[in-house]
């Protein structure tokens, strides 16, 4: 029964409780029987008065309540089209990565801002025909740069920036830039960092981005990452310099921004040293649900998988109940990487799995060119038997090609 009935039945009720207590409230008790007559006569004429009005009333009221309910209809089924319409609710993950982005694009309008701002202080330092003009130009720069006001700093850095390729005494602003370093505004402290290249040596710029390890800005820990990491590469083995850096990396690991943390552990999978360590910690990341894409991804892409990282990365496809539903067929890349020795079986026994349990054709076929790729001979019989079942269906040519590639590696 609907909402309108049961309240048009609660109102009935209601009116016919009235109308009897209507005609009760007419008759009056009265010893006298002569007299009784002409009251009950003047009760009912009087009840069967209120009663059609009481029935009008609930007419009206039955009326006016299926005209609602027909309203509220309509705009549910308004809202049910204009929530059809909406993007589905982000994940926590989906969610962080947009207000990041969203931080990151406001961040480059105001630095666009700043450019278009500082266009006439630019030319004036640009131009070479009028030298006056540009010593004029560098003044203001300087007098910029060591403004107490934060958007005139900013707008000197974005300014020296923009001239870092003109011939020019640069070197008179590094105090300033240093300063800025240090200076409470993350967003000064970053455009200052990228200053660096035009004022530094390499190896002074090294020096700086280590002292800044531990900068509470996100984009300051990001870009001193990228610049550890790309100066590794040049420094003498066992210096006191690359002492330093291993140390800021390994301080890095602990960071809670998963990019800066990713980017210390590449870095450091690198070090023969410290590769085994790095996988390990991926492994123990990779069982957390808020990092375990990244360090799929991780892991997946190692120069060498080894036996552990060849586990892992089995029991994570293996996790996703709908890997052999269609899932991830990424996740079967780094099959086709260089393994270990260690890691070969487990490699081609994923494979084999996949190529007899998955109901994906792609997946199969995929699973198939590993084989070929990985070799193992072994796996021949099981394959000729999937060959002469039902199983093969879909996967007719890869599974001959890769029986015969087998055979014949088996043969040599």
């Amino acid at each position: 029964m609907s909402k309108t009935a049961w309240i048009g039945l609660w109102v009935a009720s209601i009116c016919a409780a009235l109308a009897i207590g209507a005609t009760t409230g007419g008759i009056k008790k009265d010893p006298g029987r002569s007299r009784q007559a002409p009251e009950k006569t003047e009760g009912k004429r009087q009840a069967s008065k209120e009663i059609p009005v009481l029935l009008a009333s609930l007419e009206k009221f039955r009326t006016a309540l299926v005209e609602k309910e027909k309203k509220i209809g309509d705009l549910e089924a308004e809202l049910a089209q204009v929530r059809a319409k909406l993007p589905p609710p982000l994940s926590p993950e989906e969610e962080k990565r947009r207000k990041e982005q969203d931080k990151w694009r406001k961040l480059n309008e105001r630095g666009r801002a700043r450019y278009e701002k500082s266009k006439e202080l630019r030319e004036k330092i640009l131009q070479r025909k009028d030298k006056a003009l540009r010593a004029q130009g560098l003044e203001e720069l300087a007098a910029l740069l060591q403004s107490d006001e934060p958007g005139e700093v900013l707008l000197g850095l974005t300014a020296l920036l923009s001239i870092r390729t003109i011939p020019c005494d640069k070197e008179r602003f590094k105090p300033q830039v240093f300063t800025a370093l240090h200076h409470e505004d993350p967003e000064i402290r970053t455009v200052a960092f990228g200053c660096l290249d035009m004022l530094c040596s390499g190896e002074e710029q090294l020096d700086i981005a280590l002292s800044l390890v531990n900068d509470p800005s996100p984009e300051i820990r990001r870009m001193v990452t990228r610049m550890v990491t790309s100066r590794i590469r040049g420094l003498a083995r066992d210096s006191d310099q690359e002492a330093a850096v291993t140390s800021a990396l390994r301080s890095l690991l602990q960071d809670n921004d998963m990019q800066i943390k990713r980017q210390a552990m590449d870095r450091l999978a690198r070090i023969p040293e410290y590769a085994e360590e790095m996988e390990n910690l991926a492994i123990e990341l990779s069982k957390d649900p808020e990092y375990a894409n990244e360090m799929r991804q991780w892991l997946d892409r190692r120069d060498t998988i080894s036996k552990e990282v060849a586990k892992r990365l089995v029991e994570m496809f293996d996790e996703d109940r709908m890997a052999y539903l269609g899932g991830p067929i990424e996740g079967m890349d780094w099959t086709r990487r260089r393994l270990s020795d260690d890691a070969r079986p487990i490699a081609t026994d994923f494979c084999l799995r996949v190529v007899r349990d998955s109901l994906q054709h792609y997946q199969r076929w995929q699973a198939l060119e590993h084989l070929r790729s990985i070799g193992d001979i072994w796996v021949l019989p099981e394959l000729e038997e999937i060959a002469r079942s039902h199983d093969a269906e879909g996967i007719e040519q890869e599974l001959a090609k890769t029986i015969e590639h087998l055979q014949r590696l088996n043969r040599e």
